[in-house]
């Protein structure tokens, strides 16, 4: 089942990396040198018209027992070396198999072929391997193809965005458009089953009947928080770190599909390569917390002309390991048509968040959550400079900055997010010591005359 969780992170930091650990994948039958599934792929149909639901199974691949498993399956169009991606499903487990959505757009007078691995999840690593491929024909439509889009730009610097216009998701039960740039130039998307590829960039919006408008920033930039777990199960933070955006030059994979929140299938959208020719100058940000100090300065640079839009996030430690998580943003695990989001077996030390770089640009794409959020529109000197400054109302915890120079999908850019540990140290108590004042002396009382003539030897 395809679960729209990526905007809805849990924060607690307690979660399996999404990372996929292939091994060599197997196109042979169970007696391959540690195989685990038999070639008894299965097709609900071979051919179908667009708009069809074709389900593809494997009685070898449905996790029985304690073994967990999943199906991730491609229908793929055209010849080499023009091959490309026409749809894509993920089965939930257990026997029911993953589905794919015949697309209008894909030419019928191509060949066309299903294509599927099967994944096992392990304690130590995974194992993917791979069915024979499985010829399918696709049939004409009714009529010209109503499923398309529209990319503003395909060339463009790491650390800007674009946006993609789709129209036609004519499938049942679809609310939303979702956009994803992997880090390959293979428009097959079989090096997503292949191994574990890099996701660079990541849009989302709501359906407005049938078409929708994506904002796709191009930044892998973010920041983690490192937990400590006390022996009382308390959490507390141990430190915060960023990490800065690192995309090369190059051409990558951009695939659109529309799907619904509850929904096994998605429907596919033409895939599109995009080239990256260099990077904007996302890391002329910081964000700092004196020692000792609830006030938050974030300044930035290399943004003549402006306008920068500042997002100040302010969250307690209490508020964080609360009942209602705080920084409900970015990416995290989750699955998607092409792959489940992995168990969890082991306990990470580090929550890993990544921005998401449309927060300021639309309210929509922020998630409700606990604490204090600041939005910002700092003066911009003639060189680009500015600063901002906000002062939290709590003594421990964390400030995030989410920051926008200009129009990204423009000539403007998404700065790095910027983290930093708000940590106040309680007062000292102090005792006051009053002295106590001597008690007063009382002269002795003058001695009594004597009478008469007294006399003096000497």
């Amino acid at each position: 089942m395809f679960r729209r969780s990526r905007s809805l992170l849990l924060v607690i930091g307690l979660m399996a990396p999404v990372a996929v650990l292939s091994g060599p994948a197997s196109a042979a039958g169970p007696e391959a040198q540690g195989s685990t599934i038999s070639q008894d792929l299965q097709l609900s149909a071979t051919s179908g018209v667009p708009g069809d639901v074709i389900t593809v199974s494997s009685a070898s691949c449905a996790g029985a027992g304690n073994v967990d498993q999943y199906l991730s399956v491609h229908l793929v169009t055209g010849t080499a070396p023009d091959e490309e991606l026409a749809a894509a499903g993920s089965s939930d487990g257990g026997a029911a198999g993953a589905e794919l959505v015949v697309p209008d757009w894909a030419d019928p007078a191509q060949p066309a072929v299903v294509e599927a691995t099967c994944f096992t999840f392990g304690e130590q690593s995974d194992l993917s391997e791979s069915y024979d491929p499985a010829p399918f024909d696709i049939l004409p439509g009714a009529g010209a193809p109503a499923q398309l889009r529209t990319f503003s730009r395909t060339s463009l610097l790491a650390g800007q965005g674009f946006q993609v216009d789709v129209s036609g998701c004519n499938l049942a039960g679809a609310d939303t458009v979702i956009v994803e740039v992997f880090a390959t130039d293979d428009l097959t998307g079989r090096s997503l089953d292949a191994a574990f590829i890099d996701e660079i960039g990541f849009g989302i919006a709501a359906l407005d009947g049938t078409g929708a408008t994506v904002d796709v920033p191009l930044t892998n930039a973010n920041f983690g928080i490192s937990v400590n777990e006390t022996a009382q199960s308390d959490l507390t933070i141990d430190g915060v770190d960023e990490q800065p955006l690192d995309i090369p030059a190059g051409t990558y994979l951009t695939v659109a599909y529309c799907a619904g929140e509850t929904s096994s299938q998605s429907l596919f959208y033409e895939p599109q390569l995009v080239d990256i020719t260099g990077a904007a100058p996302t890391g002329s940000i910081d964000l700092t917390v004196a020692p000792n100090s609830r006030t938050v300065d974030v300044a930035g640079a290399d943004c003549p002309g402006g306008p920068v839009a500042v997002e100040l996030d302010a969250i307690s430690s209490a508020d964080l390991f609360g009942p209602t998580p705080g920084f409900l943003r970015g990416h995290g695990t989750h699955s998607t048509p092409f792959r489940r989001a992995r168990p969890a077996t082991t306990l990470s030390s580090t929550m890993r968040l990544a921005s998401d770089a449309t927060a300021v640009r639309s309210g929509s794409a922020r998630s409700t959550r606990a604490g204090q959020v600041v939005e910002l529109n700092p003066t911009v000197d003639a060189d680009g400079a500015w600063a901002a400054t906000h002062t939290a109302n709590f003594d421990d915890g964390v400030a995030a900055a989410f920051a926008v120079c200009g129009d990204p999908n423009a000539a403007g850019f998404y700065y790095d997010p910027q983290v930093a540990r708000i940590l106040v140290a309680p007062p000292v108590p102090t005792t006051t010591t009053t002295a106590t004042p001597p008690a007063p002396v009382t002269p002795p009382p003058p001695a009594a005359a004597l009478p008469g003539n007294p006399t003096f030897a000497g």
